[in-house]
C-alpha cells in the first residue's frame, strides 16, 4: 500500500515529443497575452529560419520561450523605442555541434548592461524590481539542459 502511494505520488517521467521551433514560436505570437502585449505596445516578433524539428518538452519550452518573448517586450517598453522590433531566428547547429540547436533572439530594447551579461543565465538572477516576473533565465536553465538534443540560446 504505501509503495502503491509513493509510486503514484512521484514526479512523472519527462514526455519527450518531437517540436518543430519554427511552429511552436508562431504559436506563441497568437497567445493571447503575447499577441495582446505585442499590439499594445507597437512591437513586431519576426520568426525566422527554417523548421527544425528536435524532440523535447513542449511546456517547459514554450514557458522559457514566452518568459523570453515577455522579457524583450519589457526591454522595448523599458526604452521607450517606437515601432519595437523582436527578431528570434532558428539557426540549426552552431559551428561545429551538431547536437545542439541554436536559438537567437535580438530586440531593440535597452540592452543587457555589460556587467550582468555573465549573470543572465544564474537561476533567480534580475535586475528587474520585485513583484515582476523573474523566473525567465532559471526557465531557460533548467530546460535547455534536459533536452535530448541541447538547445543553445543566444540573447
Amino acid at each position: 500500500m504505501v509503495g502503491q502511494v509513493l509510486k503514484s505520488s512521484a514526479p512523472a517521467e519527462p514526455r519527450f515529443r518531437e517540436i518543430d521551433l519554427v511552429k511552436l514560436l508562431a504559436g506563441i505570437r497568437e497567445l493571447p497575452e503575447i499577441a495582446q502585449r505585442l499590439e499594445r505596445s507597437n512591437v513586431k516578433l519576426i520568426v525566422d529560419g527554417r523548421p527544425e524539428v528536435i524532440e523535447g518538452l513542449k511546456e517547459e519550452l514554450t514557458e522559457a520561450l514566452v518568459c523570453l518573448i515577455e522579457n524583450a517586450i519589457d526591454a522595448i517598453e523599458e526604452k521607450g523605442a517606437s515601432g519595437g522590433r523582436i527578431v528570434i531566428r532558428i539557426g540549426g547547429q552552431p559551428a561545429g555541434r551538431q547536437d545542439q540547436v541554436e536559438i537567437v533572439c535580438q530586440d531593440n530594447g535597452c540592452g543587457i548592461p555589460a556587467n550582468d551579461l555573465a549573470k543572465v543565465f544564474i537561476p533567480f538572477y534580475t535586475t528587474k524590481s520585485k513583484g515582476t516576473k523573474t523566473l525567465a533565465r532559471s526557465v531557460f536553465c533548467t530546460t535547455a539542459r534536459p533536452m535530448p538534443v541541447p538547445l543553445l540560446f543566444v540573447v
